[in-house]
């Protein structure tokens, strides 16, 4: 057995990977844990980058947050801006509540991505640490 996308590949032996550094209480590890497949090649792959579709269930929420607070803040700033005087609207009053929550929201989504890139970093981690045999 070998691996097939490792550079110390040979089917005549029944090693996982014909890594001459390797100890042969160590490929016989890597055969228990991995079978045919190098840990090698396996450790790898997972340290590609890919950023999740779904996130995490906390920077989601988050974000959604964001996107209520600019809605409510633009809202707010248009009932202002027609309250202070009861004839014409005052920009100046609608501008400040306008510009406060593209503030606020940007903030938001800053932590929402901060939340998402940390739960990849732990993902990656977590495959990184479960693809290694345990010494």
């Amino acid at each position: 057995m070998g691996c097939a996308e490792c550079i110390y590949y040979d089917l005549s032996k029944e090693m996982v990977c014909q890594n001459n550094e390797l100890s042969k209480e160590m490929k016989r590890e890597m055969i228990s844990q991995y079978g045919e497949k190098c840990p090698f090649c396996k450790v790898e792959k997972s340290t590609d980058i890919k950023v999740s579709s779904e996130g995490n269930f906390i920077g989601n929420i988050i974000e959604k947050t964001a996107y209520i607070i600019f809605c409510v803040g633009l809202i707010s700033g248009l009932i202002q801006g027609y309250s202070i005087n009861e004839y014409e609207f005052t920009w100046s009053v609608a501008l400040t509540w306008l510009v406060l929550s593209i503030i606020s929201c940007i903030i938001f989504l800053g932590f929402a991505e901060v939340i998402r890139l940390l739960d990849n970093i732990n993902n990656k981690l977590n495959e990184y640490a479960s693809g290694l045999p345990v010494k």
